[in-house]
C-alpha cells in the first residue's frame, strides 16, 4: 500500500475499535505502511476493500487517488470474526 496521504482517514467505527483495542493511530499507520501481508477484503463489501496485516493486527481499508487511504475497521488478525 503506497498511500496518497500522509495520514489515513479513520472512519468512526475504526476510531471506536482503535480505542477499544488500546491501539494508537501510529500503530495503525505502521501496519498500512509496512504490512507483512495484504489481501483483498470480503467481496460482499463494495469499493475494493483491502486488508493489511502486520503481526496480530489487521486493518481493513480502501485506497483511491482522490481520497487517499480510508480505514474502515481494525481487528486482531486470526482472533476475531466480526
Amino acid at each position: 500500500m503506497t498511500g496518497t496521504r500522509e495520514r489515513p482517514v479513520v472512519l468512526p467505527h475504526a476510531r471506536k475499535r482503535i480505542k477499544e483495542m488500546g491501539l494508537t493511530d501510529h500503530r495503525v499507520a505502521a501496519v498500512l505502511a509496512a504490512p507483512d501481508v495484504e489481501y483483498r477484503g470480503n467481496t460482499l463489501h463494495p469499493g475494493g476493500r483491502r486488508v493489511a496485516v502486520a503481526g496480530d493486527l489487521a486493518v481493513v481499508f480502501t485506497e483511491t487517488a482522490l481520497r487517499g487511504v480510508t480505514v474502515y475497521t481494525v481487528l486482531w488478525h486470526g482472533a476475531e470474526g466480526r
